[in-house]
């Protein structure tokens, strides 16, 4: 590619500009957006989810399908079998990446806490009081609440 057109602008923003430009081009042509659609049995859900754990989730909900659907002795047994080999094999690789995380990051206290509130499954969210009610009075300033706090 000639830089020519950039190359020969006497002022910096219009040279930026025409830089941008074509580069924003070569950009967009070498790396186009693409959509990505999820799927929970192909990806994975958790960090301690691992290949083979997804193929044995397939295994399992193919089995629990033909248990639910057969309903003889046999197959809801098989199901049941598999089903506590890959709970089992699920609570090891989990036991696993949170030891290892933890390790890992033993002098990182802000990344233990963010691993410990993985384990535990806590999302914070940080929803404010919009309003409160002091003396009868209704306040929806938040200086205010805040201060009346």
């Amino acid at each position: 590619m000639s830089w020519n057109s950039t190359m020969d602008k006497d002022d910096t923003a219009m040279a930026f500009d025409c830089f941008w430009r074509d580069f924003s081009d070569l950009y967009n042509l070498q790396f186009p957006l693409t959509k990505f659609k999820f799927n929970k049995n192909v990806h994975k859900i958790n960090n301690y989810m691992m290949a083979g754990l997804l193929i044995s989730r397939k295994k399992k909900l193919e089995l629990c399908k033909k248990a639910s659907k057969d309903r003889t002795e046999e197959s809801v047994q098989s199901y049941r079998a598999y089903l506590n080999v890959f709970n089992t094999l699920m609570r090891a690789s989990k036991k696993i990446y949170f030891s290892n995380g933890l390790k890992s990051n033993q002098r990182d206290p802000k990344k233990t806490w963010e691993l410990l509130k993985e384990a535990a499954n806590l999302h914070s969210s940080r929803e404010g009081v919009e309003k409160i009610k002091v003396n009868n009075v209704t306040i929806n300033d938040p200086g205010q609440v805040a201060s009346n706090f």
